[in-house]
């Protein structure tokens, strides 16, 4: 009774740490999901992306016919791993076709730029 009572808790544990909804908002669009940050960096990260994506088509001159979200991952710069790149761009194959995943690596003065609205169109 104690092992079954041991892996009741251990399963719901689990799913509370790791089950848990990270915190993620969406574009106006729909086409692209921000994960991570508070909800200012991910409001102006969206934003740039979509301001991104319409000037890429009005200078290609192109519809914009695009389906496949983009997810975009920001996580904070950390001293104890320095291999991680600021940038990394990954596609992937899933059950209901294409998904882009763009992963950002903000250092601390960036996320401060980001959250009091002092970046733009560029990365700080």
């Amino acid at each position: 009774m104690k092992r079954v009572a041991s892996v009741l808790f251990a399963v719901a544990t689990w799913q509370l740490v790791y089950g848990a909804p990270s915190e993620h908002s969406t574009s106006p669009s729909r086409e692209f999901v921000v994960y991570g940050a508070d909800a200012k960096i991910r409001g102006a990260i969206s934003g740039l992306a979509e301001q991104t994506k319409s000037n890429l088509l009005a200078l290609l001159r192109q519809r914009d016919d695009w389906k496949t979200a983009v997810v975009i991952n920001l996580q904070p710069k950390q001293s104890n791993l320095p291999e991680i790149p600021p940038a990394d761009l990954r596609f992937s194959q899933t059950g209901f076709g294409i998904e882009l995943q763009l992963d950002l690596t903000i250092s601390k003065t960036s996320m401060s730029h980001w959250s009091n609205g002092n970046c733009s169109a560029q990365f700080c």
